[in-house]
């Protein structure tokens, strides 16, 4: 694929008023829970989400933050003028809003495995003991110093587990239930947590920014 990525993230559809952004129609960003038939956390329903995210996004775009919810795919991206945030729900809807800002650590969007992200959710049903509408989302970002991707998948009763690429190698980290949560892990586990923790803090904002380009500016740092 062509694009490049870094973290979890917004958007798709609908055209906003000077932000040069495409239109659809407004995707489900209502954050229901998961369930099995249709949620994107299972590895064939998100395959066809990020197929059209990648559609979505212009050329020459980097990502800089992927975030996974039960009903939609939230994507920064980077490029020549700027970030492009991307929203696709399992509906097809979405929304793109283009604002200035740079300065993330990209990841290539060919790195982003759905496999993958089924494999790190299962690990972690089975850690935690819980079922699958106790996953509340999914991050995918690429750690600001080694330049390694990792997921990150968060619980609906707080904490989270950070796994590779490839869904392995599952640590759970502070807050998270199951066995093994007391603590995070050390070493790269413990580098990809935290690169997870930091784009989790600006995939929510951006979440709660809505369409509102001066909200999602600050997100973003700028």
């Amino acid at each position: 694929m062509r694009l490049k990525l870094t973290a979890a993230a917004v958007g798709i559809g609908l055209a906003v008023a000077g932000c040069g952004s495409s239109s659809s129609s407004t995707p489900d960003v209502s954050g229901g829970p998961a369930s099995d038939q249709t949620t994107l956390f299972r590895a064939s329903n998100l395959s066809k989400v990020l197929t059209e995210v990648n559609g979505k996004l212009s050329s020459g775009y980097q990502g800089a933050l992927l975030k996974v919810e039960p009903r939609d795919v939230k994507l920064i991206a980077q490029g020549p003028a700027g970030l492009e945030t991307v929203t696709v729900d399992n509906q097809g809807r979405s929304l793109v809003i283009k604002t200035p800002g740079a300065g993330f650590t990209p990841f290539n969007l060919s790195t982003v495995s759905p496999t993958a992200a089924q494999t790190a959710v299962d690990t972690v049903l089975k850690k935690a003991s819980i079922g699958l509408s106790n996953i509340s989302y999914l991050t995918f970002t690429s750690d600001p110093i080694t330049h390694t991707p990792a997921w990150g998948v968060y619980l609906q009763s707080g904490g989270y587990y950070s796994a590779n690429s490839s869904g392995g190698h599952v640590a759970s980290h502070a807050g998270a239930g199951g066995a093994g949560a007391a603590g995070g892990s050390a070493g790269a586990g413990g580098s990809a947590g935290s690169a997870a923790s930091s784009a989790q803090s600006t995939a929510t904002c951006i979440q709660n920014a809505g369409t509102d380009v001066n909200k999602i500016r600050k997100c973003t740092g700028q």
